[in-house]
């Protein structure tokens, strides 16, 4: 059994003249929560939209859970929830109407759809919005209800689009714990969002992609390697000047009365042998702390570079 929930392989889209995807291969593996990042326009709707069988590719293949998105799409779509990036909602129905109309629609024996619905409404913290019409629903409460929607059947794979799309920051607070909640309940999570700081903090692996091309598919720490990302290090002392070692490589970014800041890949045992000279020679030590990059500046830097790369061709 492959490990991959999502294996995309050489994706082509075009709408007109005009090419959305372009060779986009990625995957994703079996119960992680996995970022897709990329500038608008840069075809992650698109590609989101293939994946969940709502959209046929012009070439390459893409296999959710096993099944081809070609062939097998009805089979695809009862093991999937998708959460598009707007949808319109019934404005007459209640939420648990709305929910009810989507026991029917997936096979939900009868008897056990009002549990499913009262289940995915506390999943999702929307009971207090159950008998509510769903005209009046703020835009922060619309993302949490399609969110219940794409969950009602009880999904293995969740693609969403832009969750946290209106939501504030203590819904943005829930939307990360539910999520990690389906992780552990074994659920594949593959998600696109502009809030970086927030994938950085939940997701597992990453897929980057940039104009239609997918640039990197892997792991955080493997796309930092990508970006040949170095460390910057900042030690800071109780009330003496800190001087640097002959022999560290890297450079002085900032410096203070009683503290320096140090970009470079040092090892454990350089850093032990930096802090052991300073304390031989009175100095007291208080702080040694690595400050990484972001995950927004990392990405930042991708695109930057890949426009060098163009405009160097």
């Amino acid at each position: 059994m492959t490990e991959h929930a999502i294996v995309a392989d050489s994706l082509l889209k075009r709408y007109g003249r005009v090419t959305a995807l372009r060779d986009a291969s990625f995957a994703v593996k079996k119960g992680t929560i996995t970022g897709f990042i990329g500038r608008n326009g840069a075809g992650k709707t698109t590609t989101l939209k293939i994946v969940s069988t709502l959209l046929d590719a012009d070439d390459g293949t893409c296999h959710v859970l096993g099944d081809d998105v070609r062939r097998n799409e009805y089979s695809i779509r009862g093991r999937l929830g998708f959460l598009p990036d707007s949808f319109e909602l019934p404005s007459t129905l209640t939420l648990r109407e709305y929910l009810g109309i989507f026991t029917e629609l997936y096979p939900i024996a009868r008897g056990d759809r009002k549990r499913r619905i009262d289940t995915t409404l506390q999943l999702t913290r929307t009971e207090e919005l159950a008998d509510r019409r769903l005209h009046a629903l703020s835009r922060g409460e619309v993302q949490r209800v399609g969110l219940a929607r794409a969950l009602i059947h009880n999904p293995e794979v969740l693609i969403l689009d832009e969750p946290a799309a209106g939501l504030d920051p203590h819904a943005r607070v829930e939307l990360k714990e539910l999520l990690r909640l389906l992780r552990e309940r074994g659920k594949t999570i593959f998600l696109s969002s502009h809030v970086l700081a927030d994938l950085e903090e939940i997701c597992d692996e990453l897929v980057v992609i940039k104009k239609g091309t997918v640039i990197f598919s892997g792991d955080i720490a493997g796309f930092r390697r990508q970006m040949r990302s170095t460390t910057r290090w900042r030690l800071s002392a109780v009330s003496r000047a800190i001087s640097l070692p002959s022999g560290l490589r890297g450079e002085v970014v900032e410096s203070g009365p009683t503290s320096i800041e140090f970009e470079g890949d040092l090892t454990a045992a350089e850093r032990a042998r930096w802090i052991a000279d300073l304390v031989a020679r009175g100095i007291d030590v208080c702080e040694v702390t690595p400050l990484r990059s972001t995950l927004e500046q990392e990405f930042a830097k991708a695109v930057e570079e890949e426009e060098e790369m163009e405009a160097a061709s």
